[in-house]
């Protein structure tokens, strides 16, 4: 995305997968961004860790996807895909936009 917002809460996930791991964690970016995911996948090689693995923040297979496997990490995660926890977090904020237009 080329939004602010969007890119700063794809930060904001990085920031977050890095406190559950408690590993460092750059959040990158396969299109637009900085970094960008090939200059960050070459950072990290540089670093200590053994290998370099990309945490996909993508819904669905395709053409992103396919730039992610393509960066040179040693392990890409699957996309999200149709996970049902991820149907109902989008059931809950339709839920809470229906709840907040109807108070109004």
């Amino acid at each position: 995305s080329t939004d602010p917002a969007a890119l700063a809460d794809v930060r904001a996930a990085a920031h977050l997968l890095a406190v559950r791991l408690a590993r460092p964690v750059t959040a990158a970016f396969a299109t637009t961004g900085t970094p960008a995911l090939g200059d960050a996948v070459e950072r990290a090689r540089r670093g200590p860790a053994p290998r370099v693995v990309v945490a996909s923040y993508l819904l669905a297979p395709g053409h992103f996807h396919d730039r992610l496997t393509a960066s040179g990490a040693d392990l890409v995660s699957p996309p999200i895909g149709p996970d049902p926890a991820l149907a109902e977090l989008v059931w809950s904020r339709f839920d809470e936009a229906v709840a907040r237009r109807t108070a109004a």
